[in-house]
């Protein structure tokens, strides 16, 4: 985690965004929201916290100067999610990035909002929730399974293989099934 965080840290700030890396941005903050405001089911959100740690490391490896970026901001949001878990370390990740006060003193982040038109589904392999997509209003199966498919986490459990059978519930969920 510090050595992502001094490589991001020396990274360009500009104004262009990976999708993909801040999609994984997105379903951590509302994971990791979720769980400490509501249900208190902190495995779930402690995990959320380690899957968006590992789609910004492997993403940091592009040569893309927009991924990289992101995953700056990435990494600044990652500091505000772990303080309530482990101040210290937060602070300490603020500090490398610029940071000059406590992290605690940041604001919580938030998650980018749907546009009108779309909603948000689950994505499930096997049975168990990897994530969450967006998708336009009406999106059909093959729609749902391109977005499904492009989550780096899904990805990477799938490694190119087709899955043997997709349920997509609209509006819901997709499960892939191995």
């Amino acid at each position: 985690m510090f050595q992502l965080t001094h490589e991001a840290a020396r990274a360009p700030r500009v104004t262009a965004v990976d999708p993909v890396v801040r999609a994984a941005v997105d379903e951590a903050i509302r994971t990791v929201t979720e769980e400490l405001a509501g249900r208190l089911h902190l495995p779930r959100a402690i995990a959320a916290l380690y899957t968006l740690e590992h789609v910004l490391t492997r993403a940091f490896r592009s040569d893309s100067t927009a991924t990289r970026s992101t995953v700056r901001s990435g990494v600044e949001v990652l500091a505000r999610l772990l303080s309530p878990f482990t101040p210290h370390l937060a602070d300490e990740l603020h500090a490398i990035l610029g940071g000059t006060d406590f992290v605690l003193t940041s604001p919580w982040p938030e998650a980018n909002r749907e546009a009108p038109g779309e909603s948000s589904i689950a994505v499930q392999l096997d049975g168990r929730v990897r994530g969450r997509v967006a998708l336009p209003a009406g999106a059909d199966q093959a729609q749902a399974l391109a977005a499904a498919r492009a989550l780096p986490v899904v990805a990477t459990m799938l490694a190119g293989a087709e899955p043997s059978r997709v349920v997509y519930a609209p509006g819901r969920a997709i499960n892939l099934l191995r």
